[in-house]
């Protein structure tokens, strides 16, 4: 409901209002046994404000705080809405103050241009962490609901998540630095939680960023569910609740089976990963064991989902090879071991010589040069960087890149011509490089990088080619350096 924030409000008998209203058996049985077994523990809220987070707040300090005193509340101001979020700040300063729950506040600088979900939830979290460490909690609550569960399901799907990223949303969540995030409104509705709001007459704060299509998770709220709901006569958020429930069920069940066989959480970096120990396994449990070691060791990022499936299925087929990752790296399987090794020079391009690259080569192309090869997603900073003409394009570009594109380097061709960005036609390697005065005995020593189906991209010193332009709508990016 829109009521004036600045009207003063007795937030202790909201709170026992709202208890009548949402009983305590409705929330999260797993959450409440949780708090239940950490009473005595110090228990933060994330609180914006907004009708979920709110009601979080009020519900804990209802039924919990005459047990448990040792309850603060966190609130982050992004500064991004300018007196939007001061108001909020201020309006959830007061609900504090009137229920004498203390509270600690951070905010941004309202300059960062990267705005994209991702990294507005890195600095909030950043926050919270610091936050955690100064009370000396580990437990952090939050406000997300039933319907929370549905959008994430969807964007994880849409992404290609499996069980682990689609149960994403957990009523109770261990972290590895101990920390625990715990969801006690996951089994409410936001209509439901809404409607009890209006009931007692509490007001709320309304963020009217979350009317912006902008956001992936905004279209799918505003466009995808109530076309979902429509279509479907039953209750879809019960469906979806027990869904949750099951993929996470079957997700643990996948952690201890693997966890039985390899013992892949007391790994640790640098350690070799035994995959012979899953021969006769299920693809679920190789796919899972691959994926935490990367992830131990920090190469994760050197992989996308193409480049990872045939890793897997190169794996399981027993096959000896490796995989260059960058960092002067490289992943080794032999005799049913993966290993990461550290890169041996592999000698130079050798004119005349073609050969595959993909994201995480990295080739020695002559003494002391060497092309690196990485995929990464674009954030709004790096875009405006590459837009801006920021970035030295002689020793590093970045390329629109699609999962299915194979890449390739080699050597200058007699003939060699491409569509230079900008350019209305092709022009030949050799009218560029004698144009930029660029030796003959030096043509020869730079690496042509290549795309199987569409040409050549690039040459260290000349323009990247115009179909591989990064353009405002550009998410994945083929990141080349020649140093």
């Amino acid at each position: 409901m829109e009521m004036s924030l600045l009207e003063k409000v007795d937030w202790r008998k909201a709170a026992r209002e709202l208890c009548e209203k949402i009983r305590l058996e409705q929330l999260h049985p797993r959450a409440l046994c949780l708090l239940e077994e950490r009473i005595e523990e110090p228990w933060c809220i994330a609180c914006s404000g907004g009708a979920d987070s709110l009601s979080l707040l009020l519900l804990v300090y209802g039924y919990f705080f005459s047990r448990n005193k040792k309850i603060s509340v966190f609130h982050y101001n992004h500064k991004l809405r300018g007196a939007e979020s001061d108001g909020e700040e201020e309006f959830v300063k007061e609900c504090c103050r009137s229920l004498g729950v203390p509270i600690i506040c951070g905010e941004g600088d309202g300059l960062i241009e990267d705005r994209s979900e991702a990294n507005l939830r890195k600095r909030r979290h950043g926050f919270f962490e610091e936050s955690l460490k100064k009370v000396g909690g580990k437990m952090l609550l939050l406000g997300h609901h039933r319907d929370d569960v549905a959008e994430m399901m969807l964007m994880r799907i849409a992404r290609g998540s499996g069980t682990g990223g689609v149960c994403a949303t957990r009523a109770v969540q261990f972290f590895k630095n101990g920390k625990i995030h715990v969801r006690l409104l996951l089994n409410l509705g936001k209509r439901f939680i809404l409607d009890k709001l209006e009931e007692v007459g509490i007001a709320y704060c309304v963020d009217s960023s979350n009317e912006r299509e902008y956001y992936f998770r905004n279209r799918v709220r505003k466009n995808v569910i109530p076309e979902w709901e429509a279509a479907f006569l039953g209750d879809l958020g019960k469906g979806i609740t027990r869904s949750r429930e099951l993929f996470e069920e079957d997700d643990v069940a996948l952690e201890e089976w693997l966890e039985s066989i390899i013992g892949i959480h007391k790994l640790k970096k640098g350690e070799d990963l035994e995959i012979s120990l899953l021969e006769g396994k299920p693809k679920a449990l190789y796919r899972r064991a691959l994926h935490k070691w990367l992830q131990i060791n920090g190469i994760d990022k050197h992989f996308n989902t193409k480049s990872f499936d045939r890793f897997l299925e190169r794996v399981m087929g027993g096959e000896g090879f490796e995989i260059n990752v960058g960092d002067e790296k490289k992943v080794v399987a032999q005799d049913g071991v993966i290993k990461l090794e550290k890169l041996e020079n592999e000698g130079n391009l050798i004119e005349g010589v073609e050969r595959e690259i993909g994201p995480g080569d990295v080739v020695e192309i002559e003494s002391g040069k060497f092309l690196r090869v990485e995929a990464i997603k674009l954030d709004g900073v790096l875009k405006n960087r590459i837009f801006k003409g920021e970035i030295d394009t002689n020793y590093e570009v970045y390329l629109r890149y699609e999962e299915d594109m194979r890449f390739g380097v080699r050597s200058w061709k007699a003939g060699d011509r491409y569509q230079p960005i900008g350019s209305s036609g092709r022009k030949k390697l050799q009218d560029m490089f004698t144009d930029r005065k660029i030796a003959r005995e030096k043509r020869y020593k730079l690496p042509i990088i290549y795309e199987k189906e569409l040409g050549i991209v690039w040459c260290p010193g000349l323009p990247i080619a115009e179909a591989f332009k990064v353009e405002e709508d550009t998410i994945c990016a083929l990141k080349l350096t020649y140093r």
